[in-house]
């Protein structure tokens, strides 16, 4: 597809998967700012495989100290407003691809990248840890449009994921396509009004020097990758550790000690992640 059309085909809605009319709705209630968390719970309700998703989220990972969680609006108030229109966004992209090959380990990445880049927000003291937890579970959006529309070319890029010599993934997209996951998964972050700095760890996550205004956070979406690639969460199509790792620590500012307590945390409440089915 030439990159002018697959860049306007990328700014229409439509391009994507329908979002229900319950995740609709609830989206529209965050953005307005005047629901309370029990009237968000009666929409999240209407949808009880949704509800069950955030209910199970609610349970696990950087959670679990707070308590067992079983109702939706206890969920809604432990996780946030910004974490429940993330899983609006990604619920149902991801499951409308469930049939791909290679998607449901791309949602166990994404939710342990989700984890990772929390326990590293708190360990480092970053003010808003909700919003590294929401980038975390967004990051590879994207790749939901290369295993809908692209479905030749990711699935080549699954089965060879273990070979050695492979290219990254977002490079092997730049050769194909001319632009990558990032961009594209920042293209529909724009259309659901994201905030910039989730705009920019979608676009810049594999670039963080890049990133105009907000290189801490996406830094720090960049070491949660790999931590969740390191804890065996690795992409379908891409499952090495990639040197960058090494650059966002140092900025960061994370000594080798403090890498391993963040790795034992990680390793810990990883295992409270289950790899489910769509």
């Amino acid at each position: 597809m030439e990159i002018v059309n697959l860049s306007e085909k990328l700014s229409d809605p439509k391009t994507f998967p329908a979002l229900p009319d319950v995740v609709t709705s609830i989206i529209h209630e965050i953005d307005l700012g005047a629901i309370s968390i029990a009237n968000l719970g009666k929409i999240v309700q209407k949808d009880v495989g949704f509800a069950t998703q955030i209910i199970r989220h609610a349970n696990t990972g950087a959670y679990i100290a707070a308590g067992q969680v079983t109702t939706i609006t206890q969920a809604i108030r432990l996780i946030g407003f910004r974490m429940l229109k993330g899983f609006c966004l990604t619920v149902p992209l991801f499951t409308s691809v469930r049939h791909v090959a290679g998607i449901d380990a791309l949602w166990y990445h994404s939710r342990v990248t989700s984890l990772c880049s929390r326990i590293l927000a708190d360990r480092i003291g970053f003010p808003e840890p909700e919003i590294a937890e929401t980038a975390g579970l967004l990051h590879d959006i994207g790749k939901v449009y290369l295993a809908l529309y692209e479905q030749s070319f990711f699935a080549e890029r699954t089965q060879l994921a273990d070979q050695t010599g492979q290219m990254s993934d977002w490079l092997s997209e730049r050769n194909a396509f001319h632009i990558d996951h990032c961009f594209i998964g920042a293209r529909y972050g724009r259309l659901f009004q994201f905030p910039p700095a989730i705009i920019d760890c979608l676009l810049w996550h594999h670039e963080p020097h890049k990133s105009p205004a907000h290189q801490d956070l996406v830094h720090l979406l960049r070491v949660g990758d790999e931590l969740a690639v390191i804890m065996g969460a690795e992409h379908p199509d891409s499952v090495f550790v990639e040197p960058s790792l090494l650059f966002s620590l140092d900025f960061l500012g994370v000594n080798r000690s403090d890498f391993r307590k963040i790795l034992e945390e990680c390793l810990d409440k990883v295992q409270s992640v289950t790899f489910v089915d769509l």
